[in-house]
């Protein structure tokens, strides 16, 4: 059973998405490219051409997603790259809070080459096994 606190720290990180990403959508005047090279990434993938500038990991990914949503205007095929983005960038915060590991500890991005030995060498709940 998971104390109250690690209760409260997940009610309130969920809590933190959640408004993040309303104020986000929120924005009345969102340009299409916050990123100059989002309309760059949108026609390679409805082109199916490739500068290898890009991340070819995300666009191949975003070019398989839009086969099944058969996207064909820009800013659609935009906001399916960033929803495949955001998906890329989800087991790196996720996984670590499932886990009971804590990623703050362990250094951030500079302890993230140590989180599978830490990640064995605890339990479920974040304590060290013997």
């Amino acid at each position: 059973m998971p104390s109250g606190s690690t209760i409260a720290f997940a009610c309130a990180a969920g809590a933190l998405a959640v408004a993040a990403a309303l104020a986000y959508d929120a924005i009345p005047d969102l340009p299409l490219a916050p990123q100059s090279d989002e309309p760059k990434k949108a026609d390679f993938i409805l082109a199916g051409r490739e500068d290898f500038l890009q991340p070819l990991l995300l666009v191949q990914t975003v070019r398989l997603a839009n086969l099944v949503a058969r996207y064909a205007e820009q800013l659609a095929v935009v906001e399916l790259g960033r929803t495949v983005a955001a998906m890329f960038g989800m087991p790196r915060s996720v996984v670590p809070l499932i886990d009971g590991v804590d990623v703050v500890a362990t250094g951030g991005a500079a302890g993230a080459r140590d989180l599978p030995a830490q990640m064995l060498a605890t339990k479920g709940d974040g304590a060290a096994t013997q």
